[in-house]
């Protein structure tokens, strides 16, 4: 086993109406040498087309999890995501 397979990543991403940037991201962690064992992904409350872009991610990349929050009208991130 080499080096490079005994390392694993999990991310998380807090994500709020991030419609604009959100595809090259997902493109920009698919492309790294190292694939996430488990991407969580926390929407807290998208108003734009963030929850169908995650929703397409999730359906092609099974490591890619979202969670969906309720839109409480602002961007929350500590009690919000956590």
């Amino acid at each position: 086993m080499n080096t490079q397979e005994k390392k694993r990543i999990v991310l998380i991403s807090p994500v709020r109406d991030e419609e604009t940037f959100l595809p090259t991201i997902i493109e920009s962690i698919t492309q790294q040498t190292l694939t996430p064992v488990e991407w969580l992904i926390v929407d807290d409350g998208s108003t734009d087309k963030t929850p169908e872009i995650l929703a397409e991610a999730a359906k092609k990349y099974p490591w890619i999890h979202v969670e969906n929050k309720p839109d409480r009208g602002v961007r929350s991130v500590v009690p919000g995501v956590v």
